[in-house]
């Protein structure tokens, strides 16, 4: 069975109303940050009114946020996975001494997508329906479990929501949702907001980061 035919064989008015109630979450957090930064505004008027440069244009992206978790459906990407890159720069001194530290901001990585065997879907409870774009993302930016559970020309399903965010992937014949409250083994945590509108990683050698060696990690994890 095709990789297709399997993804539009599921429930998917099963898996969408999954999809919403994940997304009225994030759709409930919009709205509170969008009052909050009404709020804050209001008060910033009179009390520091050189600070209404970040509070106005805060309040104007939650209400975009807002208005396009509701009015936008779901995005799926499938796409086969050309190849696997992780790139790292050392630790800084700060957390050099300390093995048990869980930063990890200065590890990429990267699932570079074959752009052909690249689609993009919209997604309802009628299921999946193609759509045409001329934008194929050069990369996507993954967490380390969605790193280590796929190889090389593996095919893969991201889930966006209408704000270009991670919520879910497809895996083992099932969808699974990138909840803050759910685990994985080992009490690892499932996280979310990896975007869809990715900027390049520009000039990464000159910024000090090194492309490690296919099923290499950063020197951390051996410690």
């Amino acid at each position: 069975m095709s990789f297709e035919k399997e993804l539009s064989n599921l429930d998917w008015k099963k898996e969408y109303a999954s999809l919403q109630a994940l997304l009225s979450k994030d759709l409930h957090m919009y709205r509170i940050l969008m009052y909050t930064c009404v709020a804050c505004a209001l008060i910033l008027l009179f009390v520091f009114q050189i600070a209404l440069i970040i509070a106005l244009p805060a309040a104007a992206y939650f209400w975009y946020a807002t208005h396009t978790s509701k009015k936008k459906l779901p995005i799926g990407i499938s796409f086969a996975l050309l190849r696997k890159e992780c790139w790292n720069r050392p630790r800084s001194p700060f957390y050099k001494d300390d093995p048990e530290s869980l930063d990890d901001s200065y590890t990429f990585y990267l699932f570079i997508p074959d752009p052909s065997h690249y689609t993009s879907y919209t997604i309802s409870e009628a299921g999946l329906k193609k759509y045409t774009t001329d934008t194929i993302a050069k990369h996507f930016i993954v967490y380390e479990y969605i790193f280590d559970a796929f190889e090389k020309g593996q095919q893969v399903f991201f889930i966006f929501s209408p704000t270009n965010d991670l919520v879910a992937f497809y895996l083992n014949k099932k969808i699974l949702p990138l909840l803050v409250t759910s685990t994985l083994e080992k009490g690892k945590e499932y996280k979310t907001s990896i975007s869809l509108n990715q900027v390049p990683l520009k000039d990464i050698n000159r910024d000090g980061f090194e492309l490690l060696k296919p099923g290499e990690k950063p020197e951390r994890y051996d410690a």
